[in-house]
């Protein structure tokens, strides 16, 4: 599955996870789709880089990228975490835990 088909996808099933305002909100990038697993579970990495707020309610400079690991189960309008959000400081560690996650080589 193609980054555009799972956003294609998820939108249709209902799911806000990639309408701009939210893309935007957290700073959010799609990184890596993987191959659909044969139980339609697709496995996917994230990265956030969100700004921050200060105590006067104005946008700080957005904080470092980091990654996150995600599956969606082919069907509803949910994605779940697998481990913690922004949980790598880099793409290919993502990517690798992805993969272990998907049990793809």
């Amino acid at each position: 599955m193609t980054k555009e088909q799972l956003k294609l996808r998820l939108t249709a099933a209902g799911s806000h996870f990639f309408d701009k305002a939210t893309m935007r909100f957290f700073g959010s990038r799609l990184c890596e789709v993987l191959p659909t697993t044969p139980s339609g579970h697709v496995y996917f990495v994230t990265s956030e880089a969100r700004p921050g707020f200060n105590g006067y309610a104005y946008r700080s400079p957005a904080g470092p990228r980091l990654y996150t690991v995600r599956v969606w189960d082919g069907e509803s309008a949910d994605t779940e975490t697998i481990g913690e959000f922004q949980q790598y400081t880099n793409r290919r560690a993502a990517v690798n835990a992805a993969k272990r996650a998907a049990k793809v080589p």
